[in-house]
């Protein structure tokens, strides 16, 4: 089933500007620039591949920064930190 034009400017407009979820604990504010931008890069991403019919998800950077902001928050298990390795590995693709 096609979108109408007027649910896909929702969609983009909600890319760009909903807020980007963090773990409760007062470490938002503290999140790099660099993982605020790929969380937008991934959101555009994952929005033209729901545009194509697939199913949304969330995306690496967002599993990022909330791993981030929880770890900020309370220590992780072993685990818990091998998942965050392994997303922000990911995620992280430093200029060249």
């Amino acid at each position: 089933m096609a979108k109408s034009v007027d649910s896909m400017i929702g969609d983009l407009v909600g890319t760009l500007t909903d807020p980007i979820i963090v773990y409760p604990g007062g470490w938002g504010d503290s999140l790099p620039e660099w993982l605020k931008n790929a969380i937008t890069l991934e959101r555009l991403t994952e929005n033209l591949k729901t545009s194509k019919g697939d199913q949304p998800t969330g995306t690496d950077a967002e599993a990022c920064d909330y791993l981030n902001t929880a770890s900020l928050s309370a220590p992780m298990d072993h685990d818990w930190s091998q998942i965050y390795l392994y997303v922000a590995g990911k995620t992280y693709h430093p200029m060249a």
